[in-house]
């Protein structure tokens, strides 16, 4: 019982050093982003100023809260879908790209790591080996880009990523 107890307490001080450094890693990354947002902004306002127009304090307000926001949603996102807040934002970026939202594609991971957690062989016999759900995802966009047969492939997704798959196609297909 003391074993379970101490193996439980190592694991909860692992987890709360994981969660400190993705917090700081979520700072350092708010913290860039505002000092780029800050030279845009008086880069912007010389600009401007050399036409008469400046850009006005409730605009900066807003964009900065905006990008505070924006970070504070993807440290959440971390939190659930365990990926770091790094890989989130390079997620988000790819997602918009191929025409899809990070939120699908997280709820799309999410689903895909579930899924396997109940049928890992059948998983396996489709060719996803990955433990890592990001790694996962890879291998089933690999085997959705493989997929030639509309049907089959509707079925596949629809088996590893639920109703929504459609959520993730895009990315999927990239």
């Amino acid at each position: 019982m003391a074993q379970v107890v101490g193996e439980l307490e190592i694991r909860m001080f692992a987890e709360l050093a994981r969660l400190r450094s993705d917090m700081e890693k979520a700072n350092s990354i708010v913290t860039k982003s505002a000092r780029g947002i800050e030279k845009s902004i008086s880069f912007a306002n010389r600009a401007l100023g050399a036409l008469g127009i400046s850009l006005g304090a409730a605009a900066f307000f807003k964009f900065a809260k905006d990008t505070i926001n924006a970070a504070d949603r993807l440290n959440d996102l971390s939190k659930v879908t365990r990926l770091t807040v790094e890989t989130l934002s390079g997620l988000d970026n790819a997602a918009r790209q191929s025409g899809s939202n990070l939120d699908g594609v997280a709820k799309s991971i999410n689903k895909l790591a579930e899924n396997m957690g109940k049928d890992a062989d059948a998983f396996r016999r489709l060719g996803i080996t990955a433990k890592d759900p990001l790694e996962a995802f890879k291998q089933l966009s690999d085997i959705f880009v493989s997929l030639e047969d509309d049907q089959q492939r509707s079925a596949v997704m629809a088996r590893a990523l639920g109703k929504s798959w459609q959520e993730a196609a895009p990315l999927l297909s990239e």
